[in-house]
């Protein structure tokens, strides 16, 4: 069973829980806890010769997740719930006037949020706060930064910039992710160790969001090959536009400790194009790995391209690519990628790291 609650219906958005794994015949909504939320009340079904339901039972569900209230059509940047994770609806760059910015979290002594920057406008870095480009591209007169333009693996660059002024793209703006320090660089010996607080404000559309953690690999429906392996995960945050929904960015971070393989991978059923930014560098030269190669074989030995990855440094996409730089795509249009994986090193503590998947079907 699925609960939705409207946000903004003249725009179209929501707010989405699970409420139960189990499925319901009828549901019924009302106050039925007696403190002004919508509530629900849900039958099992009992569907003879497909499902029968030896005694199907009422089951009340009290709302203890959101309550009743509206929010700003105008409002540039909406944060929302979407299945236990965050859900940022964004105004394009172009129709706002100002710099807009909304915080996400605090993780690994890093302050995240994302902004909107209007076209041509000025996009202030001070010195050692990180800019990764999601959407459109920023510009110190030089060089310019945009969500995909790190040349490809192995390249690696920083995220932070010498200059203290960059200027948004002046016909599309700048839509970004912003790391502030906000204490010394550290590393940490595990991943519950790692300081994590969440900043994503829901509450002016009446939406309590879950203060976001680790969990281990081990416990996620697809993780059960990592059984006792120092891998975790922290999942995340979407970005959409507001006026079409498109899709344009999802983040998620992870840990692996002192040279944990992270699993060998080629993105058979995913679609995006994936590039990661490191935190801490815990296990002192972990990062990614590519397979010299194109035939993975998991029961041999298997030579791989490695190149660590320091604290806020990403590196260039691993995808393949055609002569005009473009994503090839494989079966069902998915984009197709050698085999590759995070790979712990040897260092006492554990590696954190962003990684943000970008819709390739749209034009960043």
């Amino acid at each position: 069973m699925m609960y939705y609650k409207a946000i903004d219906l003249e725009k179209g958005l929501f707010a989405k829980w699970k409420i139960s794994e189990d499925s319901s015949a009828r549901i019924a909504i009302g106050n039925f806890g007696g403190n002004g939320k919508l509530d629900m009340v849900s039958v099992r079904y009992n569907v003879a010769r497909y499902y029968e339901e030896p005694q199907p039972i009422i089951t009340l569900h009290l709302n203890q997740f959101a309550e009743s209230s509206t929010t700003d059509d105008a409002a540039a940047i909406v944060p929302t719930f979407w299945d236990n994770e965050g859900l940022v609806y964004l105004a394009r760059p172009t129709e706002v006037r100002g710099a807009q910015r909304l915080p996400l979290m605090e993780i690994a002594n890093f302050a995240l949020s994302v902004e909107i920057h209007p076209k041509g406008g000025k996009v202030d870095v001070e010195p050692g706060h990180g800019i990764k480009v999601l959407y459109g591209s920023v510009s110190d007169g030089q060089d310019v930064r945009s969500a995909l333009g790190v040349a490809p693996f192995p390249e690696i660059v920083p995220v932070t910039s010498n200059n203290t002024m960059l200027t948004a793209n002046e016909e599309n703006g700048a839509i970004l992710l912003r790391l502030v320090p906000i204490a010394e660089t550290a590393t940490w010996k595990t991943a519950q160790k790692v300081p994590v607080r969440t900043t994503f404000d829901t509450s002016n559309i009446g939406v309590n969001f879950p203060e976001l953690q680790f969990r281990k690999v081990e416990e996620l429906w697809w993780g059960a090959g990592f059984k006792g392996v120092d891998f975790y995960n922290l999942s995340g945050f979407s970005f959409r536009f507001q006026d079409d929904k498109t899709h344009i960015a999802h983040i998620q971070f992870w840990t692996a400790g002192t040279n944990v393989d992270c699993g060998v991978h080629n993105h058979g059923g995913n679609m995006f194009e994936e590039v990661h930014v490191c935190l801490s560098l815990g296990t002192r030269d972990g990062g990614m790995s590519r397979l010299e190669g194109d035939e993975y074989d998991p029961n041999g030995k298997n030579s791989f391209e490695h190149v660590s990855i320091p604290p806020l440094y990403e590196h260039g996409g691993i995808w393949y690519r055609d002569s005009n730089g473009n994503p090839i795509r494989g079966k069902n249009n998915v984009v197709a990628y050698p085999w590759h994986k995070w790979q712990g090193g040897s260092g006492p503590d554990v590696d954190v790291w962003m990684a943000i998947e970008f819709n390739p079907n749209i034009k960043l």
